[in-house]
């Protein structure tokens, strides 16, 4: 027996360039974040960023 569950996470973060928040949502990443690097671009200032997530210890 198992059960299933669907999660929709979102998480919010700054550019690292012009400070401007963002979503995961706005770059695809609400159903499918994973820990590791995710190259994305700013959706304000249009410059190329690396999205480091963490895995707790």
């Amino acid at each position: 027996m198992f059960a299933e569950v669907n999660v929709e996470l979102e998480l919010t973060f700054d550019c690292p360039h012009c400070d401007k928040p963002q979503r995961t949502s706005e770059h695809g990443l609400n159903y499918d974040i994973t820990v590791g690097a995710h190259d994305l671009t700013c959706t304000q200032c249009g410059q190329d960023f690396e999205l480091n997530i963490n895995a707790p210890y």
